[in-house]
């Protein structure tokens, strides 16, 4: 549940913070936490359709993972420029 408010938030702070002169790594540093907050719940959302799916092997599950964020990375870099 904690995950569900802080996304909007960190978003919000984001959109807010851009607006104002400030160091360009922050903006980077808020963006970068917010995909990995946005990343943690759409993998919270899938977690029980990836194991029902994958029966449970490790592997077969660190793979589709690693398929989630490899798609979206890119997303996020879109979002970014």
């Amino acid at each position: 549940m904690a995950i569900a408010l802080l996304i909007p938030i960190f978003f919000m702070i984001l959109i807010l913070i851009s607006y104002y002169k400030i160091p360009k790594y922050l903006i980077r540093f808020f963006g970068y936490i917010n995909v990995i907050f946005l990343f943690e719940f759409i993998i919270l959302l899938a977690d029980h359709k990836i194991h029902h799916l994958t029966h449970g092997a490790p592997l077969a599950i660190i793979s589709i993972k690693i398929v989630l964020i490899g798609v979206l990375l890119p997303i996020h870099h879109g979002f970014e420029h």
